[in-house]
């Protein structure tokens, strides 16, 4: 007993409210020392004399950097597994999500511990209520977990498998879907793996299916296991596909030919319904492939020019790729793009700017830097200066200065200097448009051109 107290015994007299509200915050100050003594202290003042607000800061010095505050810190938390403040722990939950994530030491035990307390009937519900639709999402779904963990029978657990597997969480749904497996009946695991193939994820989609066709293969109705045969989901369509009949297989092409060529279907369906087709039998759908031009709708030409891509020899993909890219709809000439960055040479450069300015749209050139790129550096650098020597509109010179920036990124790769003959060309344009680049680039460019012999 210090003297203090002592006196205070011996005379009688009180702390003031004052004094005594301080001296209860004075701990929870001292969780946040930057002394380990000082926390550690605290630390074990709170674990004689447990305060509910200070949850949030003792769940975080269990992770402390000292293992003694640890320790400390474990203890105190302990002291608070009490139902008497599931309130607090409620609003300490984004601690405790966090303290799962946290890598400095072992925390599994206490975890165990928490969940345990926090999944019991008498806390559950406060934390529940607590959950609102701003809550972040690591903190509902950590919630949910508790929930399945408070499941006692085996008719909540199917009714919290199947309310994971249909949600639109896609981790937890994952998760359920690991937690199927581990039911004893079969036919438990199959009512949810079909309810697992309403979801709105492919992959869990996918994922459901290969489990049904390793566990329970009759479990999945043939009208269903047809649908998702003219899925949108490439590999979701193949498994489907596999585990169709030869007869039912008949069915569904039928169907994906009907699909194909009606225009009140969606693009999406008929995009799908093609690709089933091109990958089982592309003679079937050769001649609309080869008729790609006449489609309305982009996103179809799209499909049946990579349908026809994938069956074509070199000589015909390059004339595939120039006919998208002469196409007048952005997502042809994407498509065109990509499949340079792919692989596919387009080696006439000058067709390629000059069939840019003819779709006049800063798109287009956006587009045409992203094919030139992969052109020889100094005739795509004269290109681009010359380009800018035009009389453009604002957002399209923007796209030119834009792309002789990017082609001075990309020198930072490149050794060989340019032809005589080219230099002397690239000096002409240069001359006649730098005034008109921004001050950076002139400097930047500048130096490149000095440095390759371009200019004096």
């Amino acid at each position: 007993m210090s003297f203090a107290e002592f006196m205070n015994k011996v005379l009688g007299s009180q702390p003031s409210v004052e004094a005594a509200a301080a001296a209860q915050k004075l701990p929870m100050q001292q969780l946040t020392s930057s002394s380990g003594w000082e926390r550690e202290k605290a630390l074990k003042t709170l674990t004689r004399a447990p305060q509910a607000a200070a949850l949030p800061l003792l769940l975080v010095r269990v992770n402390d950097w000292v293992p003694q505050v640890r320790a400390a810190a474990r203890e105190a938390v302990r002291a608070l597994l009490r139902p008497a403040d599931a309130a607090a722990w409620a609003q300490a939950l984004p601690e405790v999500v966090a303290l799962t994530r946290a890598g400095r030491a072992d925390h599994a035990e206490l975890l165990n511990e928490i969940d345990s307390f926090l999944s019991s009937p008498a806390v559950l519900p406060a934390l529940q209520a607590a959950v609102l639709p701003d809550t972040p999402l690591t903190v509902r779904r950590h919630v949910r977990r508790l929930e399945w963990q408070a499941a006692s029978n085996a008719a909540d657990r199917m009714a919290w498998l199947h309310a994971a597997l249909v949600g639109r969480d896609i981790p937890l749904a994952h998760w359920a879907l690991s937690s199927v497996s581990s039911l004893a009946e079969a036919a438990d695991r199959a009512r949810l793996w079909a309810a697992a193939m309403t979801s709105p994820f492919s992959r869990i989609r996918l994922s459901a299916l290969a489990c049904l066709r390793k566990d329970a293969p009759e479990g999945l109705p043939s009208e269903l296991l047809q649908d998702l045969a003219l899925s949108a989901h490439a590999a979701l369509r193949r498994s489907a596909w596999a585990m169709l009949p030869a007869a039912q297989q008949a069915q569904v092409k039928a169907r994906a030919m009907a699909r194909v060529v009606d225009a009140s279907v969606s693009a999406r369906h008929r995009v799908a319904a093609l690709g089933l087709l091109a990958e089982t039998d592309f003679e079937c759908v050769r001649p609309l492939c080869q008729a790609w031009g006449a489609e309305p709708l982009p996103s179809v030409r799209v499909a049946l020019l990579a349908a026809l891509r994938a069956h074509a020899d070199d000589a015909q993909v390059e004339a595939l790729v120039w006919a998208a890219w002469a196409d007048s709809a952005p997502r042809l000439q994407q498509y065109a793009a990509r499949q340079v960055q792919q692989g596919v040479y387009l080696a006439d450069s000058v067709r390629v700017l000059e069939q840019a300015f003819q779709h006049q749209t800063a798109l287009a050139l956006r587009r045409a830097r992203e094919i030139l790129r992969h052109g020889e550096p100094w005739a795509v650098l004269l290109l681009w200066l010359q380009a800018m020597g035009l009389s453009l509109e604002a957002d399209r010179e923007a796209e030119v200065a834009d792309a002789v920036a990017c082609w001075q990124r990309d020198m930072q790769h490149i050794c060989m200097p340019p032809k005589p003959v080219q230099a002397q060309a690239i000096k002409a344009a240069w001359l006649q448009v730098v005034a008109r680049l921004p001050r950076s680039l002139q400097s930047s460019l500048g130096f490149v051109l000095a440095t390759a012999g371009v200019l004096d």
